[in-house]
C-alpha cells in the first residue's frame, strides 16, 4: 500500500472517530458546565488549563457552542483574566480547525459543509481572492468560526491573513463584552 492510501485511510478513521465521539457525547457537551470544571481546579493555572483544554476539544469535535464558553469563563474569573484566556482559547481552536481541515483535506470538508446553509456560503467563497474572503467570512456573522476555519484549512488560505482576520474579530468581541458587563454591573468600574 503506498503512502498516500495510507494517509487516506487514517482521514477517515480520524473523521469517523471525532463524528462518533461528538454524536455519543453530544448531550454532555453541548451542556458542558464550565463551572463545575473549573470548581475542581486547585490553582487559577489548573482552572485556565481545564478552560484551553475546552477550547481544543471544541475545535476537535465542532460540537460546543462557542458563547457557552465565553460566557462561563467570564462568570468564573476576573474580567481582565477571563478576555485573556477566552482571547488564548480562541487562538488555540482557530489554530487547531485550521490545521484540522489542512489534514481532513479539501475533499472530505466540501463533503460535511455541503447541504448546509452556511456552508453553501462558504463553498461559494471558493473563487474569490483568498484575502477579500478571508475578511469577509470572519466579519460577516454568518459564518461559524469553526466551520469556516475547517474550510479555510481545507481550501490552503494563507496562514497569516487567516490567522490575524480570525483572532482580530472575536479579540474585537471580548472587549465589547468586557465593556458591557461594566455598563450592566454598577459595582464593576474596573474596566
Amino acid at each position: 500500500m503506498d503512502k498516500k492510501k495510507i494517509l487516506n485511510i487514517i482521514k477517515i478513521v480520524l473523521a469517523l472517530t471525532l463524528v462518533i465521539i461528538a454524536a455519543v457525547n453530544y448531550k454532555t457537551l453541548s451542556t458542558l458546565d464550565i463551572r463545575e470544571l473549573v470548581a475542581t481546579a486547585s490553582s487559577l493555572y489548573i482552572a485556565i488549563a481545564i478552560i484551553l483544554g475546552v477550547y481544543f476539544v471544541k475545535a476537535v469535535l465542532l460540537v460546543l457552542p462557542a458563547s457557552l464558553i465565553y460566557i462561563s469563563v467570564g462568570l468564573v474569573m476576573d474580567w481582565k483574566i477571563a478576555v485573556l484566556v477566552n482571547m488564548l482559547g480562541i487562538v488555540i481552536e482557530v489554530i487547531t480547525t485550521y490545521f484540522l481541515g489542512k489534514f481532513l483535506g479539501k475533499d472530505a470538508v466540501e463533503k460535511k459543509l455541503s447541504g448546509t446553509k452556511g456552508g453553501e456560503k462558504l463553498l461559494a467563497m471558493k473563487g474569490r481572492n483568498k484575502n477579500t474572503a478571508t475578511f469577509i467570512i470572519r466579519f460577516v456573522p454568518a459564518f461559524p468560526i469553526d466551520f469556516s476555519s475547517l474550510f479555510m484549512g481545507a481550501f490552503d488560505f494563507k496562514f497569516l491573513p487567516y490567522f490575524i482576520f480570525s483572532v482580530a474579530e472575536p479579540v474585537c468581541r471580548c472587549r465589547s463584552c468586557a465593556e458591557s458587563y461594566r455598563l450592566h454591573d454598577p459595582r464593576r468600574r474596573d474596566i
